[in-house]
């Protein structure tokens, strides 16, 4: 890209745009479904601690990284790294990685776009009752337990007490699950497995789930639907660029947060609540001990925060050079430890009331991942007045938050793509047609994983190409490259220049020291930890390797061109490794010199 290319780019129109768009990227899925899971699972509100040191020394320090190189490169993340060729694998590494996430986050906008249908259409919500189509002889509703009479299991009245010899006929449902016997003790070894009809109907009606992924069957048409329409909304709100997608946030980012303001008194006022937010919460001072909870915190904020990805230098490559982006980054990180903090509140306290409604144990109620927003909450819903209508605004904050992170990631990505072809991919109508060649290409691809088995192959990406073991390695490697090659006095200097001030240089230590100190202990504490069958997956290695060969090749690739085309002695060439081939965009047009690779 030319300096005069560099120059005719895209910038924000006005401040809220930047950082609007920044806050709406990182208040993501994972904020609302992870995090709370792991204070349950990690201490209670004391998993706090773990979370905001790992935040301010590991997290926060490449967030701030990644913006500040795209802001004085005024690229995005494959271009930007060329300011250390040594590491300029790093931007086609977070790339890949990007693109792996772009293709099975938009199956969780199709899978919302149902429910939000689901919870319009009047009458009952499909997932309260068993008597539905797809329902199983298991499915038991919040209403209902199994009762035993004569060595028989049937369904009888919660609310209700029975005599063990007969049933009265108007209180039992006709389902027999587990066969006559005339011998009432078989019944203490033969207890029914138990689901409960939003469980059913998000596995057998949504996802039409099969046995295993050896087994994918056809496609759920209205999944396809849905996921068309979601690539549909996010083709509209990037072809006009930047310019529209930052006016987006205007009305999606305050959305979000007021709704998730009002869940959060409705959630606290709600009968069960508090039982939630102790099971939650409760601290257990002795877990702060073990080194799994601070495992858990330091590889959360790589999820939370969305560090390693490539979208914080896309977004920061729009910035003019003297923006104040240290007080965005700031901002958005304190945004965004209190939205994880209040998410857990809300989670805690509609878990509290399921478990409540249903006349059930809290851990019968807790989850984590997908299952929180399409079981747990539906179930909530069904049994709350005026269910309809905080169904219907959960599932559009669901959307919104959808849409916000996939508009940076998919943005990044193809602002990646952009940078290397900038006289012929930005030039009219080329484009608008790269990006919807792109939409179309990932639709198609994600069609995968709305067929009967394809959770599997949701749980297939998610778990390689977009885990912890990639991104925690690309992280260690941009802080080695700034921290300790490009120099971090020199990009100090480098940020002082676009500030125009002498910012509190915390960062001096976290990106030579403790960043890469922590990265590495997060990445061999999960490869570690990775489970036989993660390794014995052949499709699953070559997915997460998809991206971390990029960072070794680069390198090797560098040091071979400049001791091949270099001039000068051995030691000299060498040195052209660690030194720029991209010049800053200031306000002015940059002197020609720079050579690019």
């Amino acid at each position: 890209m030319s300096d005069q290319a560099a120059m005719d780019r895209e910038r924000w129109s006005w401040r809220f745009e930047s950082i609007g768009t920044n806050i709406g990227f990182v208040a993501c899925f994972q904020n609302l479904w992870r995090f709370p899971y792991l204070c349950y699972a990690n201490g209670g509100f004391l998993f706090l601690i773990p979370y905001l040191l790992c935040s301010m020394f590991l997290a926060i320090p490449l967030m701030f990284l990644e913006t500040a190189l795209g802001q004085y490169t005024s690229s995005g993340p494959i271009r930007a790294w060329k300011i250390c060729p040594l590491f300029q694998g790093i931007g086609v590494a977070t790339t890949v990685v990007a693109w792996w996430r772009n293709i099975y986050y938009n199956v969780i906008l199709a899978w919302t776009l149902y429910y939000l249908y689901s919870s319009c259409l009047g009458g009952e919500f499909p997932w309260t009752r068993c008597n539905n189509i797809w329902n199983t002889a298991t499915c038991l509703e919040s209403s209902s337990k199994w009762v035993c009479v004569n060595g028989t299991y049937i369904i009888g009245n919660k609310w209700e007490t029975y005599p063990t010899e007969a049933p009265r006929a108007p209180s039992w449902n006709s389902r027999d699950v587990a066969g006559s016997s005339d011998n009432p003790d078989k019944c203490a070894y033969n207890y029914p497995s138990t689901t409960n009809p939003a469980q059913e109907f998000w596995q057998f009606n949504v996802l039409r789930q099969t046995d295993g992924i050896h087994y994918v069957g056809g496609i759920v048409w209205y999944l396809a639907l849905n996921l068309f329409l979601a690539w549909t909304l996010i083709y509209f709100g990037l072809w006009m660029g930047v310019k529209l997608s930052g006016k987006i946030a205007y009305v999606t980012v305050p959305y979000i947060h007021l709704v998730l303001a009002a869940f959060f008194i409705r959630g606290v006022t709600l009968p069960g609540a508090y039982d939630g937010l102790r099971f939650f919460l409760y601290p257990n001072i002795y877990l702060l001990g073990r080194t799994q909870v601070w495992i858990a915190a330091g590889t959360e904020v790589f999820y939370s925060f969305s560090i390693g990805l490539g979208a914080f230098t896309a977004l920061g490559s729009f910035n003019k050079f003297h923006y104040n982006f240290y007080r965005d980054s700031m901002i958005v990180a304190f945004l965004n430890v209190i939205t994880s903090i209040y998410s857990v509140i809300i989670v805690s306290s509609f878990v509290g009331f399921v478990a409540f409604a249903e006349d059930i144990p809290i851990s019968g109620a807790v989850d984590a991942g997908p299952g929180l927003f399409f079981e747990v909450f539906p179930r909530a819903f069904a049994a709350m007045p005026s269910s309809r209508v905080s169904a219907i605004f959960f599932f559009l904050v669901v959307l919104k938050i959808g849409l916000n992170s996939q508009l940076v990631m998919v943005g990044a990505f193809i602002t990646s793509v952009l940078d290397l072809f900038p006289t012929s991919l930005r030039i009219g109508y080329y484009k608008g047609l790269f990006v919807l060649g792109v939409c179309f290409v990932n639709f198609l691809i994600g069609l995968s994983m709305v067929t009967q088995g394809g959770i599997y192959v949701f749980t297939l990406i998610s778990h390689y190409g977009d885990s912890t073991v990639p991104i925690v390695w690309i992280c260690f490697f941009e802080s080695i490259a700034i921290g300790w090659f490009y120099g971090v006095r020199r990009f100090s200097r480098d940020i002082a220049e676009m500030l125009r001030w002498q910012q509190i240089e915390w960062y001096i230590i976290c990106w030579p020291v403790t960043v890469p100190i922590l990265a590495l202990f997060v990445w061999i504490s999960n490869i570690v930890t990775w489970s036989l069958f993660s390794f014995s997956n052949p499709l699953g290695i070559c997915m997460t390797l998809s991206s971390m060969v990029w960072i070794p090749a680069g390198g090797v690739y560098s040091i071979y061109y400049h001791m091949i085309k270099g001039e000068g002695p051995t030691m000299t060439r060498l040195k052209m490794v660690i030194q720029p081939t991209i010049a800053p965009v200031r306000d002015e047009v940059q002197p020609d010199g720079v050579e690019m690779m």
